[in-house]
């Protein structure tokens, strides 16, 4: 699934895993998020920012993200001129295209 400025090439539920020795439990319900720009991003100082700027994005839709899923989302060239609000809105719609999202309370599904 993907927008004109990333690409989610991976969501998969994983079981929850055991807390590690010292006790630390996985982050946000178990949801692990991998960014990636490649090279046609551009230098590494744009590939950072791009990144930046999805995991920015992303970090209000976190609380809502189903437990215990990865996800890997890829950088796309457009990330760099779209303006944020449109990241947002781009980065919100593929998540609840995957059927990532959970709904807050009262909030008819989305389908």
């Amino acid at each position: 699934m993907g927008c004109s400025s990333c690409t989610l090439i991976y969501a998969r539920n994983h079981r929850r895993q055991r807390p590690s020795k010292n006790g630390a439990a996985a982050p946000h319900n178990g949801v692990r998020i991998g960014f990636a720009a490649s090279k046609k991003v551009g230098n590494s100082v744009k590939r950072n920012r791009a990144k930046r700027r999805l995991r920015a994005a992303f970090s209000p839709l976190l609380e809502r993200i189903r437990p215990n899923h990865n996800l890997i989302l890829i950088a796309r060239p457009a990330v760099l001129e779209e303006s944020y609000t449109r990241i947002c809105f781009n980065v919100q719609k593929m998540i609840a295209k995957a059927d990532l999202l959970m709904n807050w309370p009262g909030e008819p599904r989305a389908k």
